[in-house]
């Protein structure tokens, strides 16, 4: 309980722009629970934001040994792996976050882009076909249906 109190407090000062501060607040929350996917996950969301890329990765791949079917550690790490082009990675990832959490849309979304990314364009508009399968929220549909015109 104690880890989740400090990971809230961690993500209400990330939300605030106190880097430092949630920073600080997500290492407590890791200590309090080595285990607890959640806070390396929201660590990885703030190290990113920091351009610390590395350890954006290091905490992505600690939720997943914490949690193999954490699907937001898999999309991060997808989406580092995507952001250096390292696209047959990035794909592995993005469907590991999809059969773990089918809902999760940023999963669906960032598969289909990377898949558009490899030329990949067949398989690309099945995954959106498929995303929208996942999601009733009108701007998530907005932007599958965006996707979907190449």
């Amino acid at each position: 309980m104690k880890a989740k109190k400090l990971l809230l407090q961690a993500v209400a000062l990330h939300e605030k722009g106190d880097i430092q501060g949630a920073e600080k607040a997500y290492r407590r929350a890791i200590a309090a629970d080595s285990t607890f996917d959640e806070a390396y996950v929201n660590y990885g969301y703030l190290l990113e934001d920091m351009n610390r890329y590395k350890d954006a990765e290091w905490a992505y791949r600690r939720a997943i040994e914490c949690n193999p079917r954490c699907a937001e550690a898999h999309t991060g790490l997808g989406a580092i792996y995507h952001s250096r082009r390292e696209l047959s990675e990035a794909v592995r990832e993005f469907r590991a976050a999809v059969e773990a959490d089918p809902s999760y849309i940023d999963a669906w979304i960032n598969l289909g882009t990377c898949l558009i990314d490899m030329g990949r364009f067949p398989e690309a508009k099945s995954t959106f076909q498929e995303a929208l399968n996942h999601t009733n929220d009108p701007e998530k549909v907005k932007l599958i249906r965006s996707k979907l015109v190449f």
